[in-house]
């Protein structure tokens, strides 16, 4: 162990090297992790446009205006929102769990099947449910206090103020995103509970926030890019626009859980100086 920490000779976490990492990965998988997207999302999507359907027949017939009756509705449409946000949430993790096992097995050298990725996602799904849930309420309920103090504070204040609070607001968010960047993969990897998998991220991402922030920041901005093409083709070829929305949507879907897999490895290996096999021996 060396000085600063690092296992000596481990693989260092940096942010080209855990970037340039994830697109071989992700390159090497892209029909594989699509599929998986897929077949997770569609049936997902299928389910929450038809319970849409049914709910906006359902209030049209009571005499409403433009589909769900969400304002007049009561318990019935909060209800009907909570199903659709948990599927939809329900989906997107577990696509996020079934890529992280599926990029951890290729950085072995594995060809991970998409039946094994969807399986070990699914036995993953509750923790990782859980501990969504546990992160999003309590994001919110800070987001909304810290919201409050900032208004407070800054009451009066003109449009520079509104600017600086939302900086500060944005500042905070992606922090606390940094901090449990890899909550996931230890779920899936190491079988951590939904407290204990944000104790692991803690530990992980300490010293590599700035790195990991980097990482996030390069991924955001070629994000922004692509979507200020698709808007630009919009004005004069929707279709096309609408593909490269669509394609780029489903990439970065993808990339986001291949990075924080990689990711994960990359911070053991110079932590602990754990090979990858070690890694994913758990999957064997």
């Amino acid at each position: 162990m060396t000085m600063d920490g690092n296992a000596a000779g481990a693989p260092r976490f940096a942010v080209g090297t855990v970037i340039s990492t994830s697109l071989s990965v992700l390159f090497a998988n892209v029909w594989s992790f699509l599929l998986i997207i897929l077949a997770v999302g569609l049936p997902a999507a299928v389910l929450i446009g038809g319970s849409v359907a049914v709910m906006a027949g359902a209030s049209r017939g009571t005499g409403v205006e433009g589909g769900i009756d969400l304002a007049g509705g009561g318990a019935t449409q909060v209800l009907f929102l909570i199903f659709i946000a948990i599927l939809a949430v329900l989906a997107y993790l577990l696509i996020q769990a079934a890529v992280t096992y599926g990029a951890l097995q290729s950085l072995r050298g594995r060809k991970a099947g998409i039946g094994a990725c969807i399986s070990s996602g699914l036995a993953a799904l509750p923790r990782v449910f859980l501990a969504g849930l546990i992160f999003s309420v309590t994001m919110g309920i800070v987001g909304f206090i810290l919201a409050r103090l900032i208004g407070e504070l800054l009451a009066g204040g003109g449009v520079a103020t509104g600017i600086l609070a939302g900086l500060v607001m944005a500042a905070f968010f992606i922090f606390v995103v940094i901090l449990f960047w890899v909550f996931i993969p230890a779920i899936v990897v190491e079988r951590d509970g939904p407290i204990d998998c944000f104790a692991r991220s803690l530990a992980l991402t300490k010293g590599r926030r700035w790195a990991i922030f980097g990482i996030l920041a390069l991924v955001f901005v070629a994000n922004w890019v692509i979507s200020l093409l698709g808007q630009f083709l919009g004005e004069i070829a929707p279709i096309a626009s609408g593909v490269i929305n669509l394609v780029a949507g489903l990439f970065f879907m993808a990339l986001s859980a291949v990075l924080a897999a990689v990711g994960y490895y990359y911070l053991r290996a110079e932590k602990e100086g754990i090979a990858i096999d070690d890694v994913v021996a758990v999957f064997d």
